[in-house]
């Protein structure tokens, strides 16, 4: 091979080499500036199921006739975290940073409007004020977060920044996600989290029901590039984020179900597929009959200069899954029940409580069974339950059936009387002549709705 041949080839070599590594290697990010010409996958959260829509409208109804509803502003506290690599990729300032919390405060207020500068654009066309708004998140000397405090910007002192130099971080592809998560996260249920680092996808996150929120896992992670006037020159409006947020509140994409379902909110127009670009004068009817696909919709797949709007089925569902799922309004109102009478059946959001009061006078067993999920079962008597192994009974197997047993309830009444001496009946029979309150909590668990759940107590034999 002639020495020039040879040159050419370990350049060629090399160059494909490191393309490859350009994923792996992070130092390198060969491949940073090509992901921004190639066609992107817009989101990596997964696709809403069946399953997830429905948990959001039930969400919806429930929050709808709650009596702890939240209509007032949601203020949602947020920490940013910055991981760039030694050489600098995916750094941003603090006027990047506060320009991204801007951007999604606009995003989610009625000053979200069309770019006028574009032809199909008419001045006056914004979005509705969704009635949540973010705040930075506040951290003490020792970088712990405080608790329901935020800060005037990002700049602000105690605002919740960290940034770090990461080469594994810096790439999120080879699954470094939860370290980085572990090492770093400081919010707590109702803070949003967001890491700005470097993925194949432009961001990604997880319903509010499919996870415990606060838990390690919680939060939003999207590309660097993505902020207000970023490198990514399609996707640099911080619409990415908005996008996400929708999804960590609560939102399916406006194209999840199909025609048949949809989104499952009720003013968004039914769509059959992603809209991935923006041109309104063709805007597509993928659901002929159901109105033009909503492409300037923040949970469509439309580039950022088409994405300017939420409607109000959206901000009601997103302010439904926060209150319930991050402000932690899982109790309902006490059902009362008589001994051998069923209760009317019922559907729980995953982590929602329901307490039931029974009257009852001896050893009493109840049992629960529900159609679809799964349900732990807690009893206790005179007071209700803690939801803890503390309780007289605890019940967690995982079906979808439970029961539980009060054992010999006369000791409590004697208890409660001073220890009186017990009638021959009364010790052979367990029977005690005043009834005492008991109460069986019923908790919903895992990801999915428990359906058509009902309990019944009966006297034990």
């Amino acid at each position: 091979m002639k020495t020039n041949d040879y040159v050419v080839f370990s350049f060629v070599f090399i160059t494909f080499f490191l393309r490859l590594q350009g994923v792996s290697s992070h130092g390198f990010h060969v491949g940073h500036v090509a992901r921004d010409l190639e066609e992107m996958n817009r989101c990596g959260t997964p696709e809403a199921t069946e399953l997830d829509i429905a948990t959001q409208q039930l969400v919806v109804e429930k929050f709808l006739s709650s009596s702890e509803r939240v209509d007032t502003e949601i203020v949602v506290p947020v920490c940013f975290y910055v991981i760039s690599d030694t050489q600098g990729n995916n750094s941003l300032s603090d006027s990047d940073l506060q320009g991204q919390l801007d951007a999604l405060n606009r995003a989610y207020g009625s000053s979200s409007c069309c770019n006028t500068t574009l032809s199909w654009c008419a001045p006056g066309t914004c979005s509705i004020n969704t009635g949540i708004s973010f705040a930075m998140a506040k951290i003490n000397a020792n970088g712990a977060l405080v608790p329901g405090a935020t800060a005037s910007s990002v700049s602000a002192s105690g605002a919740c920044v960290t940034r770090v130099v990461n080469n594994a971080w810096a790439y999120l592809d080879d699954g470094d996600e939860m370290a980085m998560k572990t090492a770093l996260k400081k919010g707590d249920e109702k803070t949003l989290d967001v890491y700005f680092t470097d993925l194949r996808a432009l961001g990604f996150t997880t319903f509010p029901w499919a996870i415990t929120p606060g838990s390690i896992r919680d939060g939003v992670v999207v590309q660097a590039s993505t902020v207000p006037g970023g490198s990514n020159k399609r996707y640099n409006e911080g619409d990415t984020l908005a996008h996400e947020v929708g999804h960590w509140m609560g939102l399916s994409h406006t194209f999840a179900g199909g025609c048949d379902i949809s989104d499952g909110i009720v003013d968004t127009p039914p769509q059959a597929n992603a809209y991935g670009g923006c041109s309104p004068a063709t805007r597509p009817d993928t659901c002929p009959g159901g109105g033009p696909d909503p492409i300037f919709n923040f949970m469509d797949y439309s580039l950022d200069a088409c994405m300017y709007e939420f409607t109000r089925g959206q901000a009601l569902a997103m302010r439904a899954c926060y209150t319930f799922f991050r402000l932690g309004r899982w109790e309902n109102e006490v059902i009362q029940l008589r001994v051998r009478e069923q209760s009317a059946p019922l559907n729980l959001i995953p982590r929602e409580r329901q307490i039931f009061r029974v009257l009852i006078r001896r050893r009493t067993t109840c049992s629960i069974s529900a159609k679809e999920g799964n349900a732990d079962m807690y009893i206790n008597l005179l007071s209700p339950p803690t939801w803890s192994a503390a309780d007289l009974c605890k019940s967690n197997s995982t079906t979808s059936a439970e029961s539980c047993s009060t054992g010999d309830v006369s000791a409590y009444i004697n208890a409660q009387r001073g220890a009186p001496i017990r009638s021959i009946f009364g010790a052979l029979t367990g029977f005690i002549r005043d009834p005492l309150p008991l109460y069986v909590g019923v908790v919903a668990t895992g990801s999915t709705p428990v359906q058509n759940l009902r309990l019944r107590c009966s006297l034990f034999r």
